[in-house]
């Protein structure tokens, strides 16, 4: 069964390792609460960063999974997930 990342093409196929880490971080991103953007980054950022066997890739496919969630629950669409995006620590982008 597809997630929701999947559902929303931002992911595609099934079973991809940074949509794993991303899902395994709260159970749907749609309620997480959040006062700002910013915070909404942090929140998910801190806990990914607690997770084990990351990898520049990965660090930086989880962070464009933070950054399009959030695009969603700010209602900024349509959504261009193909962008380069500098500074993202030990991101390989």
């Amino acid at each position: 069964m597809a997630g929701i990342l999947n559902q929303l093409s931002i992911t595609v196929g099934e079973d991809k390792k940074a949509e794993k880490a991303f899902d395994s971080l709260y159970p749907n991103f749609l309620e997480v609460p959040y006062s700002t953007p910013s915070e909404y980054v942090k929140k998910y950022w801190t806990r990914y960063e607690k997770l084990k066997g990351s990898t520049a890739g990965l660090n930086g496919k989880v962070f464009e999974y933070i950054l399009a969630t959030l695009f969603v629950r700010e209602n900024l669409l349509p959504l261009y997930l193909s962008a380069k995006v500098a500074f993202v620590p030990n991101g390989n982008l």
